[in-house]
């Protein structure tokens, strides 16, 4: 009997994890992001489109000022090297799907950041500056992963 109980504790313990961080993650149907600019003429973003399988950047075409989700985008896609640095954007915390409110603040700078999910048919989105330092800590780890992402991509 003590052998027995001593091989379960041993299992718990074992199969404990400290990297569980106890986040549920969702794979989004797509995913809206990258930045967008106020007082401009003509393009005034640089966005970008990820799904399961690649990434597309916008087709530099006029869009309505505030119209991000009717953004067109190019039917080319990235590179396979730009995708994989990219593709954990493609994967959104659940809590997210939940979060009512808003992300982060808007200045009064003309630059801001759009992020918008598409998880079953349904869509949310947002604009902003800074991301909040309130937020729940799997929301905030991934919005930051996400204005990385943002930042390399403009770089290639």
């Amino acid at each position: 009997m003590r052998r027995i109980i001593f091989m379960l504790i041993a299992l718990t313990t074992l199969s404990c994890s400290d990297d569980d961080d106890g986040t549920i993650n969702v794979e989004a149907n797509s995913v809206i992001f990258g930045e967008v600019y106020g007082q401009c003429t003509g393009d005034c973003r640089s966005l970008f489109l990820i799904n399961e399988s690649s990434i597309h950047a916008d087709a530099d075409s006029d869009t309505d000022y505030g119209n991000w989700d009717a953004t067109t985008f190019r039917e080319e896609a990235l590179s396979n090297a730009e995708f994989q640095m990219s593709k954990d954007v493609y994967v959104v915390p659940e809590s997210l799907l939940n979060f009512e409110g808003e992300l982060g603040s808007q200045t009064y700078a003309d630059f801001d950041y759009y992020f918008s999910i598409n998880v079953g048919g349904e869509r949310k989105s947002w604009v902003f500056d800074e991301i909040n330092d309130d937020l729940p800590s799997d929301v905030k780890t991934y919005l930051e992963n996400v204005l990385q992402v943002i930042s390399e991509l403009r770089e290639e």
